[in-house]
């Protein structure tokens, strides 16, 4: 009787694409949070302030004026 309803029943196939969808999606989020977090520094903000009338001549870090 058993083998009767096994070889009738239908079969439940799994589906594996939501699983990779899933992983693909945390692994995409992962690296855009790491590629984010660990960029260099490509800016640094430098504040001058003169008096008024006054003329200052500085040079930049990276060795422009």
């Amino acid at each position: 009787m058993w083998q009767h309803i096994e070889a009738h029943a239908p079969r439940r196939t799994r589906r594996i694409w939501p699983y990779l969808a899933a992983a693909a999606s945390i692994a995409g989020a992962a690296i855009l949070a790491a590629t984010w977090l660990l960029r260099p520094e490509a800016t640094q903000r430098i504040a001058l302030a003169t008096a008024a009338g006054e003329v200052k001549t500085f040079t930049l870090p990276d060795g422009s004026a």
